[in-house]
């Protein structure tokens, strides 16, 4: 694996990052709608980390890379727009929305996201910290420790899209959760936690997968797009 200082470091991270929502929840009232947007943004910041991890290829000669670049962005864009107007018509339908209705449109989370944060900075400071968190192991794993050696181009195209099962995982153990409790707020703990055990395993399991005992021409698939 990479080095220990280097896990702990953004292992550190991650888990920070994840728990800033509990803070929102617990003393900014966040509901499970805005609870629910925020994992749905990081989603985004994955996507938009994973475009220099796909440039790094680059360096290696793999001039595929120039394609799959910009077809990347705009068929995880397009899938992120599908899956923001999830979350909004699933938890989103009966809250208030700040500026009024938003239309339905490929925009419209991304929409319905700037008017949240711009509403509540202190979910700016939560998307700060998802961005952060990505960033430093991007930095000190994904570069620092040479993972982007072991790795290609087109598999990390696909990193992404994986990540959508931890959302689903989250949406349905908080359902649950919520339901199961009869409280929101603790339902909402409860989601939040589960996010980041999930998140917290994904992290070092895939920090394993990427450890350097492989060759850098025997790429691997990452599970969890920390970047």
């Amino acid at each position: 694996m990479p080095g220990p200082s280097y896990v702990r470091v953004s292992l550190a991270m991650l888990v920070a990052a994840n728990l800033l929502p509990l803070f929102g929840v617990l003393f900014s009232d966040w509901s499970v709608f805005i609870v629910m947007s925020l994992f749905w943004l990081e989603n985004v910041i994955i996507g938009a980390w994973n475009v220099p991890r796909m440039a790094t290829q680059l360096l290696r000669g793999q001039w595929g890379a120039l394609f799959l670049i910009p077809f990347f962005i705009v068929h995880y864009g397009l899938f992120c727009a599908v899956q923001g107007l999830f979350v909004m018509g699933i938890f989103g339908h009966d809250q208030p929305i700040p500026g009024g209705k938003i239309e339905a449109s490929p925009l419209a989370a991304f929409t319905l996201m700037g008017r949240l944060i711009e509403a509540d900075p202190a979910l700016w400071w939560a998307a700060a910290g998802m961005i952060a968190s990505h960033g430093v192991s991007f930095l000190v794993n994904f570069l620092g420790s040479g993972e982007w050696k072991r790795v290609d181009a087109g598999s990390l195209m696909f990193a992404p899209y994986r990540r959508v099962v931890v959302l689903h995982f989250t949406i349905l153990a908080g359902a649950g959760a919520i339901a199961l409790l009869g409280a929101p707020v603790w339902g909402l703990v409860v989601l939040v936690i589960i996010k980041t055990v999930v998140d917290a395993a994904a992290h070092l399991a895939e920090r394993k997968r990427l450890a350097g005992g492989g060759s850098a021409d025997q790429p691997r698939c990452a599970l969890r797009p920390d970047a």
